[in-house]
């Protein structure tokens, strides 16, 4: 046998061969898809995470603060205090002006 010459392998031998060779590389693409979901859903599970923490750091925040309304109502009592103290302060200083003035 000449080693420059090609060898002759019967067709069957070489069609299978072909077809293994295929298959194998088929395989090793499949198994990397595979591989690279399987690093897509860790990573998003790990962002979902820290979205969720951060969503509950802001309820917790909001769950602390005062509501619209609550504070409207705060406002409004402070305003009616502060009417009815500036009331007293003006019948207090009428008083005085009326007894200075005797």
């Amino acid at each position: 046998m000449n080693p420059d010459l090609p060898q002759r392998v019967p067709i069957l031998e070489y069609v299978l061969a072909v077809m293994n060779e295929r298959d194998l590389r088929y395989q090793q693409r499949f198994d990397a898809q595979e591989e690279a979901i399987r690093e897509y859903k860790s990573s998003s599970e790990k962002r979902l995470e820290g979205m969720n923490e951060f969503r509950g750091t802001v309820s917790d925040v909001i769950g602390k603060c005062i509501t619209r309304d609550e504070a409207r109502a705060q406002i409004l009592a402070s305003c009616s205090i502060t009417g009815a103290a500036m009331a007293v302060i003006m019948v207090v200083i009428g008083l005085i002006s009326f007894f200075m003035r005797k």
